[in-house]
């Protein structure tokens, strides 16, 4: 029996990559780097925001920066990201009256991402507020996505059993979370940051173009 809808934030609830993109670039330019068109952080979200600089970084052929100017520009990021998490984000078409619906029909509802927990629940609080039941990010020390770890914890806290989830992502790593979960109700999102060939490699139980569309797994 489904008793909890767990979603992926980026790419699947919110558009984030503007804010994300122009938050890199700050960082950026502030440590003597040319930013980087904002359409191409789309290929780099995904596997958390150390995973984030270290794409922005080789794609401009720089990964041999030193350890300390990588965390510099990783603290930059973060800095001015958490104080600019939602100025070009929006949610999704038919993300918000989704949700109460689902609220409403007493579903627990949770947000599982790779995101620092500090702009995350940033996030969800501007954009949809008293809706979560919980925000589970990242920490100092927190095993990204697609570790189980999230997952385990998010269960054992709320004494819920993966069978009773629904996992709903628009990424490989979130198809991956899923499975590393043994999650049986996964949902991919075809209108995310991933292509749809590779959403349906990982034979998700239902795949969406519309957020409207994740009743059917209920129904």
């Amino acid at each position: 029996m489904i008793k909890a809808f767990v979603f992926d934030l980026d790419g699947t609830l919110v558009d984030t990559v503007k804010d994300i993109g122009q938050s890199v670039n700050y960082s950026l330019k502030k440590n003597g780097f040319l930013p980087i068109d904002l359409d191409i952080y789309y290929k780099f979200i995904g596997n958390g925001s150390k995973k984030l600089i270290q794409r922005a970084l080789n794609y401009q052929n720089l990964s041999d920066v030193s350890k300390s100017l990588f965390e510099k520009i990783y603290t930059d990021y973060l800095n001015y990201y958490q104080k600019n998490v939602c100025v070009l984000s929006k949610p999704y078409k038919n993300v918000s009256t989704s949700l109460n619906k689902l609220k409403s029909l007493g579903y627990k509802l949770f947000v599982v991402t790779n995101k620092p927990l500090v702009p995350a629940n940033k996030l969800i609080e501007k954009l949809f507020p008293n809706i979560f039941d919980k925000v589970y990010g990242i920490d100092v020390d927190t095993p990204v996505k697609p570790n189980p770890y999230l997952i385990e914890f998010l269960c054992k806290e709320n004494s819920l059993k993966c069978d009773e989830l629904v996992y709903i992502g628009d990424s490989d790593v979130d198809m991956q979370l899923a499975n590393n979960s043994n999650i049986i109700n996964k949902i991919a999102c075809l209108y995310g940051y991933r292509p749809k060939e590779e959403l349906l490699s990982y034979n998700p139980k239902l795949a969406i173009n519309d957020f409207a569309e994740i009743f059917k797994i209920i129904n």
